[in-house]
């Protein structure tokens, strides 16, 4: 685990590497969240109403009686037990969890950039070591082709080499087509090529680092906007104060030459109490729903620890085959020291040696690979968090 805590990650240009459509697409839905939580704050506010009619009807040919008027009506609740102040509190909640979300959103996507680009590199090692197996199953297949025409084997193990040798190159297809495919999805999210996109390096993050930045901590403002919630429930069902003022001008003529010109306007205070036969259903529903995010909230905090752990583990397994590799490497270096000496003493034979070397080679890819692995792997952790370090 020492060998983890002293490992870095790469640590990638955010701005830099997803599609501006992309980037455009999430600014849009940010601004878009503010102007709804902005909704939301004022949507206590009532509209002033405006209206005008106008009416005429013939009494002969030549009067005729017509009436019109112009009103404007305001209709405004200025007190609800506290719910207005509740609603405006609420809609800062909305606002940060839109804005966090979106920069979840950004992280997740972004991430998944920076992990397409591992899996490829991957698969370019992987395609290396195939490679070498093939060159070394043809010299394994020569040599028993050899050896059957000189009755040493039987052409069932000449047959099993052939299958193999048809079998790695099916393998080498099968990646082909798997880069081919992550080569798609990262063109669905980056202009670049998997071979443009650089990688820098920033520390491991420790538990509480991961934990202080997670995405879960998105449902903690959950929990307190649906406690507001449940509070303007409540309000619901208490006494509210309103304002009521009305505006009027009307202007009649009758056939008779009458003309009656006439401004109005009243205004007061009203207050009223809803009694609802399903108030107490309301209210347990809200708390209910307040419970739940609670629920969410310690139940996602008790999986991201677990992912870490699992995470750690993973890394530890990975450490471990690294090492074992290593150690096979220097075993190796020794072993072709010695098969050269006896290939330039005419004892061993060039493919002897072409096949431990291919050996070596590909215990060298293979601790490239788990390096890349480790990276790969701590990465999830990255895409887990709401913002950068």
């Amino acid at each position: 685990m020492k060998y983890l805590l002293l490992f870095l990650l790469p640590l990638f240009v955010l701005a830099n590497d997803l599609r501006d459509i992309k980037k455009e697409e999430l600014e849009l839905k940010r601004e878009k969240g503010f102007i709804e939580a902005t909704l939301l704050r004022d949507s206590w506010i009532n509209p002033l109403v405006i209206n005008g009619s106008l009416y005429k009807s013939n009494v002969n040919d030549k009067d005729a009686d017509y009436s019109k008027s112009i009103g404007v009506s305001l209709s405004q609740d200025i007190f609800k037990s506290g719910a207005i102040w509740y609603q405006r509190e609420q809609s800062k909640l909305q606002n940060r969890i839109n804005q966090k979300s979106i920069d979840y959103e950004y992280q997740e996507m972004t991430i998944s950039v920076y992990e397409l680009v591992l899996a490829l590199r991957i698969l370019d090692l992987k395609l290396i070591q195939l490679g070498l197996a093939v060159e070394n199953k043809n010299i394994e297949i020569e040599g028993k082709k050899e050896k059957y025409n000189n009755g040493v084997v039987d052409i069932s193990e000449l047959d099993t080499a052939i299958l193999e040798l048809s079998e790695l190159k099916n393998s080498i297809e099968s990646l082909h087509m798997e880069k081919e495919s992550y080569k798609t999805e990262l063109g669905f999210l980056s202009d670049k090529s998997y071979k443009q996109i650089k990688l820098s390096k920033i520390k491991v993050l420790s538990q509480k680092e991961f934990l202080s930045l997670n995405h879960v901590h998105i449902q903690k403002d959950v929990i307190s906007y649906n406690h507001l919630a449940k509070k303007i429930v409540d309000a619901t069902y208490l006494p509210k104060v309103s304002v009521e003022s009305t505006y009027k001008y009307d202007d009649s003529k009758y056939s008779r030459n009458i003309r009656d010109d006439k401004n109005s306007w009243e205004y007061g205070l009203s207050v009223s109490l809803p009694l609802d036969f399903n108030t107490d259903k309301m209210k347990q529903i809200a708390q209910k729903e307040l419970l739940l995010s609670k629920i969410r909230y310690k139940s996602n905090q008790d999986n991201e620890k677990i992912f870490y752990q699992n995470m750690l583990y993973k890394v530890t397994f990975l450490e471990r085959k690294i090492k074992n590799n290593q150690e096979a490497k220097i075993t190796y270096d020794s072993l072709i020291t010695q098969v050269d000496d006896l290939y330039q003493n005419g004892l061993k034979t060039v493919e002897d040696l072409t096949v431990l070397k291919n050996t070596k080679e590909s215990k060298m890819q293979e601790i490239l690979i788990d390096k890349l692995s480790i990276r790969l792997e701590l990465l999830k952790l990255y895409k887990r968090l709401v913002r950068w370090i």
